[in-house]
C-alpha cells in the first residue's frame, strides 16, 4: 500500500461521556501512538499505554481507535499522534528474493518519519514566509521566556507586571504628597511670571501668582533660594559652629576680608593688624589663610607656627611699607608653606631711605611657592642686616624649599643662610642692564647679586641643591658666594641657566681663608652659563669642589649687550682668593667652553689656572677656539693635573762646572698632564779651561717632583773636542727634576766629564719627554710651634702611627711670632746697624725687642734680599728684650739699607727627627699637613690668634692641627694664668672648630690629663688643681719623654697618639 495522507495526528475535544477516539492513519504498532490530555488549565497529560487507553487498528491501513478506560472530562482536549522510532529495521540480502510487501513497509516508514519531522517542524514558532520580518505564533501563548536584559529582547508578563506594580507605587506616592482639588484647574503662569512669587487662588478659585509680603517668612525664604542668597546669611569666625555645619566648614579658609578681621582692600588704607590676627587666627584653630585681594601692610607681617597660605590668583598679595630694617613677611615657625600671590615693596631703584627686605625664612621644613617677589631695594652698602639689605627672600632656617618664585627688581635676589635645603626653578633678575641706573657698576648701585651664599656678611650656607634655576641680567653676579667672608660649602649648583649678568654668572671667591670663611666641597654641575660680562664661572680660592659638565660660552651678542664695558670674556677660572687663598683639590673635568676671537677690545680666554692652584684636577674639556687658555706657567703641571697641552719657553744655563760661558741657548717646554716634552739647545760663547760636570737647569716646573721615567737624549751635538773619538754625551736626570746632567759615554762607561770638552761654539741639542710622578697632595707632616714639638718621642711616634716624614720647624722657646714666621706666612721690617749690610759677616738689627725673638733664637732667614741666618742677643735679662743678629751667607756687595729692610724665614727644618734631620730646606711645606703648637709663649694671646688665620691662609690645603696649650704646674683652677689660658684655648676652638685638636667633644689637654694615674695621690691633687698629672710631666710644663715613676703612660707618646688619631679622623693620613 502506498502512504496515500499526511495525517500523522487526530485531535478531540471531550464530552464527558465519549471514551473511543478514532485515529485515521496507519501505524505498525501500538506502540507507535503518543496520547496526551490537556485540561482546562492547559496541562498537558501523557496517557499511558494499556493503563489509561488501548488501541484497535495497529498494523492496518485505515487506521483504528484508541479507546480510555474513563471518559474524556467535557472540554478536556485529547491529541493522538504517530511518532515511530528513528531506526531502519529491514535487512535485504545480497541476491536474496524480492518481497514487495518487505520493500513497501520499508518505504512507508521512510515516508512516516519524513511527515513526523515535519510535523514537528510545524509546532515550533515560524515566520510566515522567507520575506516576513516577524514571527507568527498563531494566536499561542510562548511560555518559559527568560526576563529581557536587552532593549530589544522579548518582555514577559511577570517583567512587565513588576514594572507596572513600580510606577503605579511611584504615583501613588507622588500623589499622596499632591495638593489636588476635586475638579479640573487651571495651569500656573510661565517661569518668568512666577519667578519670586508665591502660589494663591482668585475668587473663582483658579491658580494665580502673587508678590508675598515683604519682610514675611515667605519673602525670607525666596530671597534666601536666589543664587545671591548666601550673601544674606550671617559669618563670622570668631564665632564657634557645630560640626557639620556650613559655618564650620567655612572656618577652614579664612580671607582677611571676614568678619572678624575686615581687613580694607583699597591697597592704600593700612590692613597690618586685620592680617596678623587672621594670621593668629589660623595659627590658633589650624585655618587656612587664602589672600584675595591687594593689601597694603606698614610692618612686618610674623608666621610663628604652622599654617598653609595661599592667594586666590596671582593678582592677589601684599604692597609693603615696612620700616627699615624690617622684612615684609617673617617665618619664624616651621613647616609654614605659601603658595602663590605677590609681595612687593615701595622702593624704587634710586631709593635711599627704606631700606627693605621681602620675606625672611626662619623656620624649618617651609615652603615658600609660586610667589612673585619685588621691589625691595636698598641702595648701596650696608653695615649690617639690622640695616636692610633689599634682599627678596633670606633663608636662615633648615631644610626650607623656595621653588617656582619670580624675584625681580630687588638689590639682592635670595641670600641664603641656612642649611639643607631647596631652591628650584626660580627667575632671579634685577634687570640692571636695562635700569637706567650710570653704568659701570660699582658699590653705590641698588643692583647686586641674583643669590648670595652664605648671606651678605659671614653667613653660612650649607647643604642647598640650587637646580634648575635661570638668573639674568642681575648688577653683580648670577651666583655668588664667599666674597663676603662666611661658608658655602657642600651645595650643588646644577641644571642652571645663568646669563647677561654684569658681573660674572658663577662667582665663588675667598675673601680670606679663615674658620669663618671658606668655600669648599661644592658641586657645580651641568649648567649652561655664557654671555656674562667679566666671565662665566669664577672660582677664586675654592678648594675641594667638582665642576664638571658645564657649558660655558660666548657669543657676538656679548658685544651688543655690554658695548662699551667689554672685559675679559673667561669661560672658566680657577683664580687666587683674598690673602692668597689657593684653589686646591678642585675637580674641573669635562666642560664645554667656547670664547669669542681676540680682537682689540675683548681677549677672551676659555680656562684660565691661578699659578698658586694646586692638587687640582683639569681634564677632558672641549675648549674652543684651542690656545685660549691661561696657565703662566709650567709648576702648574707639576702640582695638578692638567691635560691641556700649553708650551713655555725658557733660557737654559749651566749650573756648576766652570770656563765655559754659554752664548745664544734656547729652551722649549711642552707641558701635557704629567709629561713635559723638553727641547734645548745650549751655545758655548767663550771657553777657558772647562772643568767639572755638564749639568744644564732649570727646566721650569719640575723643581721638586719626582720623575717617573724619561727618554731625554741628545739629538745633536756639534765642535767638542776631537780627542772625545767615538764618545757619545749621554743625558740623565741631574740632582733635582728640573736638570739634565749630560755625560760622556765611552767604552760603556758614562764619565761625568763632558764639559771639559768644551771649545768655543760647541753646540748641543737635547730632545725628549721627562714623566714625572702625578701631583698628590703631601702626605708629609711639618710641625711649627714652641718646645712641646721639639720632642723625639712625639715625633717618632708620629711617623710610626701616620708612616711619613716630619719635617719640623719648631723651637723650644719659639714666640707666637716666631713660630708664624717660620711657617712664612708673615714677615718684619728691621734696619741694620750702621745703615747697610756689610758686604761679609754680620749686623745687629735694629729695633730691639720684647716677646718677638726670644733669647737663643736661631734660623735660615733672608733680609734685604741677602741669604744668611739669625741669631739673638739677650739686651735686657729683666724683660727678655733682645737684639737680633744678621750673618751672611756669602761674601758679596755691601747692601745699602735707607730705611728698614724685609726680613724673612727660610723653610728649613730646625729640629731633628727621625727622618728629616734638622737644615733640611722644605719649600713645599704649604702642601703639608700641619700641627701647630705655638701660644705658650706668647705676650699677646689676641695676636697669636690673629697670626693663626694668616698661617692658614698661607696654607695651600687646609689640612691642620691646631693643639690647646698646657697650664704651668703653678697655673692652678682659679689663678690668673689658669684663666688667661682656658680663655687662649676656648678661642682656638672657637676660631678653629673643624681643626682645633679634639675628638668626640674631648680635646688633647683634656685626654692628657686623663690619662692621669688614679692611684697616685700626687696625680690625683693635680688633677683636682685643674693642671696636668706629675705623672706624665718631665719638669713643671713638658710632657714627659719617658715613663715617670707612678707614670701609666709617657706623655709626649700620649699627645703624639692622640694628634695621629685626630689626623686619621679628618681622612689625611695613616
Amino acid at each position: 500500500m502506498t502512504v496515500s495522507t499526511e495525517v500523522d495526528h487526530n485531535d478531540y475535544t471531550g464530552n464527558g461521556v465519549t471514551t473511543s477516539f478514532p485515529y485515521t492513519f496507519r501505524i505498525f504498532q501500538k506502540s507507535d501512538l503518543v496520547v496526551q490530555v490537556v485540561d482546562l488549565d492547559e496541562n498537558i497529560t501523557e496517557l499511558i499505554l494499556d493503563t489509561d487507553y488501548t488501541v484497535t487498528g495497529a498494523g492496518g491501513y485505515t487506521g483504528g481507535n484508541v479507546i480510555l478506560s474513563t471518559p474524556l472530562t467535557s472540554g478536556y482536549q485529547i491529541s493522538i499522534s504517530r511518532v515511530l522510532p528513528v531506526t531502519q529495521e529491514t535487512d535485504l540480502r545480497n541476491q536474496g528474493k524480492f518481497f514487495a510487501e518487505v520493500h513497501e513497509d520499508a518505504f512507508d516508514k521512510l515516508t512516516m518519519l519524513i511527515q513526523q519531522a515535519i510535523s514537528w517542524l510545524r509546532l515550533s514558532l515560524r515566520k510566515p514566509s522567507f520575506v516576513a520580518n516577524y514571527y507568527d505564533a498563531l494566536g499561542n501563548y510562548i511560555r518559559n521566556l527568560r526576563d529581557p536584559s536587552r532593549p530589544q529582547d522579548a518582555a514577559t508578563k511577570n517583567y512587565v507586571d513588576s514594572l507596572s506594580e513600580g510606577n503605579n507605587s511611584y504615583a501613588d506616592n507622588l500623589f499622596s504628597r499632591t495638593l489636588r482639588v476635586p475638579e479640573q484647574i487651571n495651569t500656573l503662569p510661565s517661569s518668568l511670571d512666577r519667578a519670586n512669587k508665591i502660589p494663591a487662588f482668585d475668587s473663582n478659585g483658579n491658580a494665580i501668582v502673587i508678590i508675598p509680603q515683604s519682610g514675611s517668612a515667605s519673602d525670607v525664604l525666596i530671597e534666601l533660594a536666589k543664587p545671591s542668597g548666601a550673601g544674606l546669611v550671617g559669618f563670622s569666625h570668631s564665632n564657634n559652629y557645630n560640626p557639620g555645619m556650613v559655618g564650620e566648614k567655612l572656618q577652614n579658609v579664612v580671607y582677611p576680608t571676614d568678619a572678624p578681621f575686615y581687613a580694607p582692600t583699597d591697597g592704600v588704607t593700612d590692613a597690618t593688624l586685620a592680617l596678623q590676627n587672621a594670621i593668629i587666627h589660623c595659627e590658633n584653630k589650624n585655618s587656612k589663610l587664602c589672600i584675595n585681594r591687594i593689601f597694603s601692610v606698614s610692618d612686618s607681617l610674623t608666621i610663628s607656627s604652622a599654617i598653609n597660605v595661599f592667594a586666590l590668583n596671582s593678582d592677589c598679595g601684599f604692597i609693603s611699607s615696612a620700616p627699615a630694617g624690617h622684612a615684609a613677611v617673617i617665618f619664624n615657625g616651621d613647616n609654614i608653606c605659601w603658595n602663590g600671590g605677590f609681595i612687593r615693596g615701595l622702593n624704587q631703584p634710586s631709593s635711599s631711605t627704606i631700606r627693605q627686605d621681602g620675606i625672611l625664612l626662619n623656620g624649618n621644613d617651609c615652603v615658600l611657592e609660586n610667589v612673585s617677589i619685588s621691589g625691595f631695594f636698598a641702595k648701596g652698602l650696608h653695615t649690617s642686616n639690622a640695616d636692610g639689605s633689599g634682599v627678596g627672600i633670606r633663608d636662615y632656617g633648615t631644610r626650607n624649599t623656595i621653588s617656582k618664585c619670580r624675584v625681580e627688581y630687588n638689590k639682592f635676589g635670595i641670600s641664603l643662610e641656612g642649611k639643607d635645603g631647596w631652591v628650584l626653578g626660580n627667575y632671579v633678575s634685577n634687570h640692571y642692564r636695562m635700569s637706567s641706573e650710570a653704568k659701570p657698576w660699582d658699590d653705590t648701585s641698588n643692583y647686586w647679586d641674583g643669590i648670595v651664599g652664605g648671606g651678605e656678611w659671614l653667613g653660612v650656607a650649607t647643604g642647598y641643591l640650587i637646580d634648575g634655576n635661570e638668573f639674568e641680567d642681575n648688577g653683580q653676579s648670577g651666583i655668588y658666594a664667599g666674597g663676603n667672608g662666611g661658608i658655602f660649602a657642600k651645595n650643588r649648583i646644577a641644571n642652571n641657566h645663568i646669563h647677561g649678568n654684569w658681573n660674572r654668572g658663577i662667582d665663588f671667591g675667598v675673601v680670606q681663608r679663615l674658620a669663618n670663611s671658606d668655600v669648599y666641597e661644592n658641586i657645580i654641575t651641568d649648567n649652561i652659563v655664557h654671555n656674562n660680562r667679566a666671565a662665566n664661572i669664577w672660582l677664586a680660592g675654592v678648594r675641594d669642589s667638582i665642576i664638571n659638565n658645564n657649558n660655558s660660552w660666548f657669543t657676538d651678542d656679548y658685544r651688543s649687550m655690554f658695548a662699551g664695558h667689554f672685559d675679559s670674556c673667561v669661560c672658566l677660572t680657577l683664580a687666587d682668593g683674598g690673602e692668597k687663598a689657593a684653589p686646591t683639590g678642585n675637580q674641573v673635568n669635562g666642560n664645554r667652553c667656547k670664547t669669542l676671537e681676540s680682537d682689540d677690545q675683548i681677549s677672551g680666554f676659555t680656562l684660565n689656572i691661578t699659578d698658586t692652584a694646586r692638587g687640582n684636577q683639569v681634564r677632558d674639556n672641549v675648549l674652543s677656539p684651542t690656545g685660549k687658555t691661561y696657565i703662566p706657567n709650567p709648576e702648574l703641571y707639576a702640582v695638578n693635573n692638567i691635560d691641556i697641552p700649553t708650551e713655555f719657553a725658557f733660557t737654559p744655563q749651566l749650573i756648576g762646572g766652570s770656563g765655559v760661558t754659554l752664548g745664544n741657548s734656547s729652551g722649549k717646554l711642552t707641558a701635557n698632564g704629567n709629561v713635559f716634552s723638553l727641547s734645548l739647545s745650549i751655545l758655548a760663547q767663550s771657553v777657558s779651561s772647562p772643568s767639572g760636570s755638564l749639568t744644564i737647569g732649570y727646566i721650569p716646573g719640575l723643581s721638586g717632583s719626582s720623575v717617573r721615567h724619561h727618554n731625554v737624549r741628545t739629538e745633536f751635538y756639534n765642535n767638542l773636542n776631537t780627542t772625545m773619538q767615538r764618545a757619545q754625551p749621554y743625558v740623565n736626570i741631574g740632582d733635582s727634576a728640573d736638570q739634565l746632567r749630560v755625560y760622556r759615554l765611552a767604552d760603556g762607561l758614562a764619565k761625568d766629564d763632558l764639559l771639559e770638552y768644551f771649545m768655543a761654539n760647541s753646540d748641543l741639542r737635547m730632545v725628549g719627554d721627562i714623566e714625572i710622578i702625578p701631583y698628590n697632595f703631601s702626605r708629609s707632616v711639618t710641625v711649627v710651634g714652641h718646645s712641646f714639638c721639639t720632642s723625639d718621642v712625639m715625633s717618632t711616634e708620629l711617623n710610626r702611627l701616620l708612616g711619613t716624614d716630619i719635617y719640623n720647624f719648631a723651637r723650644g722657646g719659639a714666640s707666637d711670632v716666631e713660630v708664624a714666621m717660620s711657617q712664612e706666612a708673615i714677615t718684619r721690617q728691621y734696619a741694620p746697624v750702621g745703615g747697610s749690610i756689610p758686604a761679609s759677616g754680620s749686623v745687629a738689627l735694629t729695633p730691639t725687642e720684647v716677646g718677638i725673638f726670644w733669647n737663643g733664637a736661631t734660623g735660615k732667614c733672608i733680609f734685604g734680599g741677602v741669604d744668611g741666618t739669625f741669631s739673638t742677643t739677650l739686651v735686657n735679662p729683666g724683660t727678655g728684650e733682645t737684639q737680633l743678629v744678621f750673618t751672611r751667607d756669602s761674601a758679596g756687595s755691601a747692601v745699602s739699607v735707607s730705611t728698614t729692610a724685609t726680613f724673612a724665614m727660610r723653610p728649613y727644618t730646625r729640629f731633628n727627627t727621625n727622618t728629616i734631620p734638622a737644615g733640611r730646606k722644605h719649600s713645599l711645606h704649604r702642601d703639608d699637613i700641619y700641627i701647630v703648637w705655638g701660644g705658650r709663649n706668647s705676650t699677646d694671646y689676641a695676636r697669636y690668634v690673629s697670626e693663626l688665620h694668616t698661617m692658614v691662609a698661607n696654607m695651600h690645603t687646609q689640612r691642620f692641627v691646631i693643639c690647646p696649650e698646657f697650664p704651668y704646674d703653678t697655673e692652678t683652677t682659679g689663678t690668673t694664668g689658669a684663666t688667661n689660658l682656658a680663655a687662649l684655648n676656648n678661642n682656638l676652638k672657637s676660631a678653629f672648630p673643624d681643626n682645633y685638636c679634639q675628638i668626640s667633644g674631648v680635646d688633647l689637654l683634656q685626654n692628657f690629663k686623663s690619662k692621669y694615674n688614679p692611684s697616685y695621690a700626687g696625680d690625683v691633687t693635680d688633677i683636682a688643681n685643674g693642671i696636668t698629672p706629675r705623672s706624665l710631666r718631665a719638669d713643671d710644663l713638658h710632657p714627659s719623654e719617658t715613663l715617670q715613676p707612678n707614670g701609666l703612660y709617657v706623655g709626649a707618646k700620649v699627645n703624639a697618639d692622640f694628634i695621629a688619631q685626630f689626623i686619621k679622623s679628618k681622612g689625611w693620613g695613616g
